[in-house]
């Protein structure tokens, strides 16, 4: 679960109100729920990128850039004004069972925000064997 830190402010001047990552514990193949609030604490307007705009950061088994699993891109083009904010919502099917790491990510004037900025990090279990007894081939009945 996300707790408000000093980290809450970016270097950007977006300050973190809200995050949640719902539900706690998941399996491979569930669908996880991203929401975070964003709001722009400067005296200048906040300008998101075209193509990238406001998204979750996402990895899968990484700390790095590798495996990568953003998702969501959102406000693309739209210029935050100064004490104005934002709501993501946002969601992903879980493919795999492993570690993810979330985290409010977005694009602004060419550079991306902080990387694994305030992320919540889930642990993703094994999908359960369906349960269901495999049929014998035909003519071995």
């Amino acid at each position: 679960m996300w707790a408000p830190t000093q980290r809450n402010t970016s270097p950007d001047g977006l300050r973190l109100l809200e995050f949640h990552v719902t539900p706690t514990k998941a399996k491979a193949g569930n669908t996880i729920k991203v929401l975070f609030r964003l709001k722009n604490e400067t005296n200048q307007p906040i300008k998101f990128d075209p193509r990238y705009g406001v998204f979750v950061g996402a990895r899968w088994n990484s700390t790095t850039d590798d495996n990568n699993r953003d998702f969501g891109h959102k406000y693309k083009k739209m210029v935050l004004k100064p004490g104005r904010e934002i709501f993501f919502k946002g969601s992903r099917k879980l493919d795999k069972a492993g570690t993810w790491r979330f985290w409010p990510a977005y694009n602004v004037n060419g550079h991306w925000g902080p990387f694994r900025w305030n992320e919540i990090v889930l642990e993703v279990a094994e999908k359960p064997a369906s349960g269901k007894p495999s049929k014998p081939p035909a003519g071995k009945r």
